[in-house]
């Protein structure tokens, strides 16, 4: 071989060898987006079944309904790190809307962050003012809508609920919960299932005050519990287990259950 030739066939090689680097580096990125894309996709779909379940709770005729909803504990379409995700669920004021406010509904991947699915629910704000009272008093909370953050062993307090107004980013997020279904870390509890109960009022009589009937609360509970009757539950007395607030009301009290 003749020093041009060999010259030309170690400069095909390297091209060839070039080619197929940069080839492979495509198909891992194509790779890498499809199951991004597929990973979101998930993520949707969970969010939408808890909008779902939340849109029959607040519109259902009964007076009061339960859901309980199983979280899947990985998204089956991640890998390793990018499996584990959590659901995040906050309240955002509609200011320039004259009837609702907005549930943000976001499951999204620990370790993926073009892994995230999320959907709006719009509530009657209603929901965000006291129970009306029909004789004299005060109502006992100031909102009727609740989001239940769940109290895991050792895990610092509040730590799966915040509360910013306004908020750094986003001056209407108000507040909200982050359930955790994946979570491996010893000082938390894994979220395993989203409660979602409406109970409408009874004829609640407390200290003189009559709370008038009609009036609808509902509460979204972070469940840590393997039982899912161990939730929100319609049944008392467990369902005054729950309390709503530090030094307020439980469920039972102001569901009429007690």
């Amino acid at each position: 071989m003749v020093r041009g030739d060999a010259a030309l066939w170690i400069l095909t090689k390297m091209a060839m060898l070039f080619f197929i680097v940069a080839l492979s580096g495509i198909m891992l990125s194509i790779g890498g987006t499809e199951r991004s894309a597929l990973c979101s996709n998930e993520a949707y779909i969970i969010s939408r079944t808890v909008a779902q379940s939340l849109n029959e709770v607040v519109n259902s005729p009964l007076e009061d309904e339960l859901r309980v909803i199983k979280l899947q504990s990985a998204l089956s379409s991640g890998s390793g790190s990018a499996a584990r995700y959590k659901l995040q669920i906050s309240i955002l004021d509609r200011p320039n809307d004259p009837q609702f406010n907005s549930l943000l509904i976001n499951a999204s991947s620990d370790a993926d962050s073009n892994c995230r699915g999320g959907i709006t629910f719009l509530y009657p704000k209603a929901l965000d003012s006291p129970p009306r009272v029909s004789t004299g008093g005060t109502a006992l909370v100031a909102k009727r809508l609740f989001l239940i953050q769940a109290n895991s062993p050792g895990e610092p307090a509040g730590a799966r609920y915040f509360s910013s107004n306004p908020a750094p980013v986003e001056t209407r997020l108000r507040e909200g919960i982050i359930l955790k279904p994946s979570t491996q870390r010893a000082n938390e509890v894994r979220t395993r299932f989203l409660a979602i109960m409406k109970c409408s009022q009874k004829a609640i009589v407390t200290q003189g005050v009559v709370i008038s009937r009609g009036d609808f609360f509902v509460f979204i509970q972070d469940c840590t519990a393997e039982d899912p009757d161990n939730c929100l539950s319609l049944n008392p007395p467990r369902a005054g287990t729950v309390a709503i607030q530090a030094g307020s009301s439980d469920t039972n009290q102001l569901c009429g259950f007690n």
